[in-house]
């Protein structure tokens, strides 16, 4: 075939590639302009000029409104907390919603981690329409991210506050024992007397009386009721010291934070709701369990709305732990409580018991199979000898992701994925070479030595100094090197 007409078809093999780049470049451009009109469609220019003021700063400080709505909560507090909502407050008072319009979520997702990992500059730096719809997905989003941070917030803090009241009932009770002590053994005596068939019955009071003294004796009785604790005791004492901590974080969660619920769940909804409202009527007190009952019902039959609210939070952090509750959503269909599942519970626990029993019947497999056990356990030595592998090659960086997008990051661990394959490959080849050369001069190569060659092996590689990508003319045509001679190193 004549040079000349290679060259052509070369050419316009290339001439097509570029023009199929130009226009793939193109139906990007136009898909992705249509999506940020869509973003923009029935934004205000009150709206659009809030957005606008994300990018400034805020009065009295250098950092903008954007920098701190992208700033979670780092702390564990009531203050912490009430902040959190705050910024869940901030973002819904923007008033920004999508339009009816379908836009994948995924683009959506891909424009408010734009907006949350570059700086404000960048953003502030790009066309008009594109600038308004980023700050609409990034708005959009963040009103879900806020307010699952808020919930973890809450979560932890709620768990904080009761374990924390466990803990200082067990120090009271600990500094009380000899009180405790004394007091039973006083009981103990009466009720020695009492059981006595010695004593005639007519006489047994002036008997234990004498003994004991009924001052001594009503003393004794009280100090026992006042120390001991019943199996399901919630602390309560420990917890109204902690009311100020309450008081800082309840009416703002209350108002900002709408929660659904299963059915089992709905009283939980209905005490909330009251706690808010304070409407004139009492509360409804199926949540009040045999633990709360004394604490929230006093002898007057009226209620203790103190010792409500802690019942109210006590079943809420329950209610969070067993999957129960959900919010009413923002527009992300129902953003659902930290632990939680959109899917019902019964179907939730369902799925968790067959995956426990597949763990079981692999776990028992596993223990009763000897060659399963070797098996395992050669997999795990190749991944480790693949990680290891991996760890000398990423040797710049300690092994450790710098990168704050998650583009960068895919970047750098397919680039680390390619290197790794070239060793494994190259290791491979000459691994096969050797062999091959043993065997021609007549080494017996048994097949369970061979079995255990791995082609991880990288103390032979040099992952320092500089790097030379000139190939040898021998490994151009397919040649591999001349192997080592052991006699010859």
């Amino acid at each position: 075939m004549p040079l000349k007409f290679i060259e052509t078809i070369v050419l316009s093999n290339q001439l097509q590639a570029q023009q199929m780049m130009r226009i793939n470049a193109y139906a990007r451009s136009r898909m992705e302009s249509r999506l940020w009109r869509q973003l923009v469609r029935g934004v205000t220019a009150e709206q659009r000029r809030r957005l606008d003021d994300l990018l400034k700063p805020a009065e009295g400080s250098r950092q903008s409104w954007l920098d701190r709505l992208r700033k979670g909560p780092v702390r564990v507090s009531a203050p912490a907390l009430v902040l959190a909502l705050q910024r869940i407050e901030t973002v819904r008072g923007l008033g920004i919603k999508l339009p009816d319009t379908h836009v994948p979520p995924s683009r959506i997702a891909a424009l408010a981690r734009f907006a949350s990992t570059v700086k404000v500059s960048a953003v502030a730096r790009l066309p008009e329409t594109r600038r308004v719809a980023t700050l609409v997905a990034f708005v959009h989003c963040l009103e879900a991210s806020a307010q699952d941070d808020a919930l973890d917030v809450l979560d932890l803090l709620l768990r904080e506050l009761f374990t924390k009241a466990e803990k200082e009932d067990r120090k009271v009770r600990q500094r009380t024992i000899k009180d405790l002590d004394r007091a039973a053994l006083t009981l103990a005596e009466a009720c020695r007397m009492l059981l006595d068939p010695g004593l005639p019955d007519g006489e047994l009071r002036k008997h234990v009386y004498a003994a004991i003294g009924r001052e001594e004796l009503a003393q004794a009785l009280n100090e026992v009721r006042g120390l001991v604790r019943p199996p399901d005791d919630v602390f309560y004492t420990e917890l109204v010291a902690r009311k100020a901590t309450v008081s800082r974080f309840l009416p703002t969660l209350l108002r900002v934070i709408r929660f659904d619920a299963n059915p089992a769940a709905k009283p939980l909804v209905q005490a909330l709701t009251w706690l808010r409202d304070k409407p004139d009527h009492d509360p409804p007190t199926s949540i009040v369990g045999k633990a709360w009952q004394h604490h929230v019902v006093q002898e007057d039959n009226q209620i203790n709305a103190t010792a409500y609210s802690f019942c109210a939070l006590d079943k809420l952090r329950s209610a969070i732990r067993r999957r129960e509750l959900s919010d009413q959503g923002t527009g992300l269909n129902a953003i659902t409580v930290p632990g939680t599942l959109r899917d019902s519970l019964v179907l939730a626990q369902a799925i968790a018991e067959i995956g426990r029993i597949d763990k079981t019947i692999h776990t028992l497999n596993i223990i009763d199979d000897e060659a399963r056990r070797r098996t395992t356990l050669l997999q795990l030595n190749l991944g480790e000898g693949r990680h290891s592998l991996a760890r000398d090659v990423f040797h710049g960086k300690r092994g450790e992701l710098f990168q704050r997008y998650r583009e960068g990051q895919e970047d750098q661990l397919s680039a680390l994925g390619l290197v790794v394959n070239m060793i494994v490959l190259w290791n491979t080849l000459y691994m096969d070479a050797v062999l091959t050369q043993l065997r021609s001069e007549g080494y017996q190569v048994r097949p369970k030595d061979e079995a255990r060659l791995s082609p991880f092996g990288h103390e032979h590689i040099n992952m320092l100094g500089r790097y030379s990508f000139s190939v040898p003319e021998a490994v151009t045509r397919g040649e591999l090197r001349p192997l080592n001679k052991p006699n010859e190193r």
